[in-house]
């Protein structure tokens, strides 16, 4: 029997992620030094992991094939390579970023990391932005199955896991990196367009970002806190690409509307 559609989703992530751990392996501040072995090392054991998924036949159990079990080979070899991951923090890998690739098999929710700022820290707000951004990856990724969709997205979240690392690595030393501070997008205020023509024509004259508020308020802003998900009241659209946000989260609309139309379009 050949490896379930599942599993062989699983390897996909897991060989995308192995080819981002090789890249940041060759990155000249990796190069020869731990963090850039442990990269190298994460990368492999993500071969091993996919090889295993993609060749190990499911699990029978009273004629019932198992979809969500992870034989032994491939689970040692991904939880080995994300303690990897864990001692090697400048590498910018999320804590526990085995769930991106058992997603497909185990259906459950990926979770945003927990906070890594003190309380009252000034960059709060960046991480903040950052795991905004992330929950609204999560929920593409969800719905999305075309392999390479799934590697451009996954691409997308660990540049912002990377961008998170730093983030708490600037707030350990009491050090702003000017580069990693968010720049507001410039959004401009329209009424609510009738047609998709009438939007084109709206970014045409007013810029690439733009904001409406809505007629009927049936649609979830893009992200909940803590479990409640807040109303939209307007929408927030790149060249076209839109997002529905309540008034506090429309920057991070803009900022994730913007990254998915450099994702897609």
């Amino acid at each position: 029997m050949p490896a379930h559609p599942t599993a062989l989703a699983a390897a996909h992530r897991a060989r995308t992620i192995a080819t981002i751990a090789r890249t940041r392996a060759a990155w000249p501040v990796m190069q020869n030094n731990e963090t850039g072995r442990a990269a190298a090392q994460i990368a492999e054991l993500l071969d091993t992991t996919a090889h295993s998924l993609e060749t190990e036949e499911p699990q029978q159990l009273d004629g019932i094939t198992i979809t969500n079990a992870l034989d032994l080979d491939a689970s040692m070899a991904l939880h080995t390579a994300e303690d990897l991951a864990a001692e090697h923090p400048t590498l910018g890998f999320p804590p526990r970023f085995a769930q991106y690739v058992t997603a497909p098999m185990f259906r459950d929710a990926i979770e945003v990391p927990a906070s890594g700022l003190p309380s009252g820290s000034p960059f709060t707000a960046q991480e903040d932005d950052l795991f905004v951004r992330l929950t609204v990856m999560h929920g593409v990724l969800e719905g999305i199955t075309a392999p390479e969709s799934v590697a451009a997205i996954l691409t997308v979240v660990f540049e912002l896991h990377r961008r998170h690392s730093v983030v708490v690595a600037s707030a350990a030393v009491g050090t702003a990196r000017p580069g990693n501070r968010p720049t507001a997008p410039a959004v401009v205020e329209i009424p609510f367009p009738d047609t998709a023509m009438a939007l084109r024509r709206a970014h045409d004259a007013h810029g690439k970002t733009l904001t409406y508020p809505l007629r009927r308020r049936e649609l979830p802003c893009h992200i909940s806190a803590a479990g409640r998900t807040h109303p939209a009241v307007r929408m927030v659209s790149y060249l076209g690409v839109t997002i529905g946000t309540c008034d506090d989260h429309q920057y991070a609309a803009a900022t994730a509307a913007q990254e998915l139309h450099a994702t897609f379009v």
